[in-house]
């Protein structure tokens, strides 16, 4: 997809359901336009007994001040969610993430 002030966005997915009952599923998106890029991928596995695991990793940059974002988040249905993440000035120095 394309906008009009010369942005551009993708995304896809695949999802297979398996006859015993399991189900995997995988996806992504990326865009970028005047203001930066992002892109995320990820995906998880739900296996045939219901156990379930997952994660996704996200890579954002700030065009204006060229600070970048790096994250991920995984699941597990047993451990549950863990998440990292890593925010960086223009020089590549470690800075405090934002918080929302």
């Amino acid at each position: 997809m394309r906008t009009a002030s010369g942005g551009q966005a993708a995304r896809g997915s695949t999802t297979t359901y398996n006859t015993d009952g399991s189900v995997t599923h995988q996806g992504g998106f990326g865009a970028s336009g005047a203001r930066g890029t992002v892109t995320s991928q990820g995906g998880f596995t739900r296996n045939a007994d219901g156990a379930a695991t997952g994660a996704r990793a996200t890579e954002a940059t700030n065009a204006q001040t060229g600070n970048s974002y790096s994250g991920s988040t995984s699941y597990d249905s047993t451990t549950g969610v863990t998440h990292q993440a890593t925010c960086r000035d223009s020089s590549g120095t470690t800075i405090a993430c934002p918080q929302h």
